[in-house]
């Protein structure tokens, strides 16, 4: 197959968009992988994914060739945006972007992943021997059952792997991401009528003066922030409250920063006499630390000068994909090969058509080098 026409993307593009697919509703998922699977089974030619069940939906995987898994290149279908938001919220193009929930994060980069890999088969049949294509339903929500399998993959060899989120801003590439960790703290105290809060212990105060205490913590200069992000207290406005509830979020960019703040704030305690704290971890994802890409980056720097195709670019992204998961299984993992866009999450998501053409080319570079090199 020769470069894919941009009609044909769009088309592509839209069935995927317009096929909703929110972390968590399973319903949904289901009917997007069967999209899915049907867009990526025509794109290559006839083959066909496994379908692997987990809780949160199919996992869908292409493996070819009868080589041991060396190379992967790794998406996700899932998407924020519930169930009715393309009614609202339309697939449209304008010029040289498409418009529409899910475009840039990460649809698009789907197809990027497809046509590279169709590619590679039309340079060479047996060029893909040893590589895996997975797309995962609930990498929104931290890959908690696709991860199981990527895991699976890395035992049995996987080494190296691209992740294809979007591209960062300017089209770099990204070598590192931030981890997040959050906690659920609950302050136990005694409810009091307002007017002899002194008979209580005030849940709420201790609150308080734990958000205070834990934004010390924060280390922006090493890229550490502790954010409260969710509170409860109260029941009415006479009553000084016995029970509050507060979630913390904190991204770091080193393992040994989110563990010394994890281990800050479930030590921290209650300064409010007669106030009890209990905190606990709601999910924590580790780093992709800088450095753990080196490996990948170099052999994709010497492929793309071979090629004469210019560097993109490196950066360092400020959210989770499922490139912190495989850089903590040992992968030589790079993210970023999808194609330019923004706005993710919200309604104004949208993403560069011609862009994706490039990114399927750069990816077809890379997905080679790394296989001669770790295959």
């Amino acid at each position: 197959m020769p470069v894919p026409e941009v009609p044909r993307i769009l088309d592509e593009l839209r069935r995927l968009v317009e096929a909703e697919s929110k972390s968590g509703d399973l319903p949904a998922l289901m009917a997007c992988a069967d999209v899915l699977a049907e867009v990526g089974t025509d794109i290559l030619g006839g083959i066909a994914p496994r379908s692997l069940p987990t809780p949160r939906g199919p996992v869908l995987q292409w493996r070819f060739g009868p080589g041991p898994v060396r190379v992967g290149l790794v998406g996700h279908y899932d998407t924020v945006h519930p169930v009715g938001s393309i009614e609202r919220i339309p697939f449209r193009v304008d010029g040289d972007t498409a418009f529409g929930p899910g475009t840039f994060d990460m649809k698009a980069g789907l197809l990027v992943m497809l046509y590279a890999a169709r590619a590679m088969l039309d340079q060479d049949p047996g060029g893909l021997d040893g590589v895996v294509l997975h797309c995962c339903p609930d990498e929104e929500v931290g890959s908690p059952a696709s991860k199981v399998l990527l895991q699976e993959a890395v035992n049995e060899g996987l080494r190296a792997a691209l992740v294809y989120e979007g591209a960062a801003p300017g089209g770099g590439i990204y070598e590192s991401r931030r981890g997040g960790l959050w906690l659920d703290a609950v302050f136990s105290g005694r409810d009091a009528h307002a007017s002899r809060a002194y008979e209580g212990a005030n849940a709420l105060h201790a609150l308080v003066d734990f958000a205070g205490r834990m934004l010390e913590l924060a280390a922006p200069e090493v890229g550490t922030t502790v954010t409260a992000t969710e509170a409860e207290a109260g029941t009415a406005i006479n009553t000084a409250p016995g029970r509050a509830r507060l979630t913390v979020d904190s991204r770091c960019t080193t393992l040994a920063e989110q563990l010394r703040i994890r281990d800050a704030l479930t030590t921290m305690g209650s300064n409010v006499a007669g106030v009890t704290t209990q905190v606990s971890i709601i999910q924590q994802v580790p780093p992709f630390e800088l450095g753990r890409s080196q490996p990948a980056l170099e052999v994709i720097r010497e492929g793309l000068n071979l090629a004469g195709v210019p560097w993109p670019g490196v950066a360092s992204g400020m959210g989770i994909s499922d490139a912190n998961h495989l850089s903590l299984m040992g992968v030589a993992v790079v993210d970023g090969l999808g194609p330019v866009g923004g706005e993710d999450h919200s309604p104004a998501e949208w993403v560069s058509v011609s862009s994706i053409v490039e990114r399927i080319e750069l990816s077809r570079i890379c997905v080679t080098a790394l296989r001669k090199a770790f295959g």
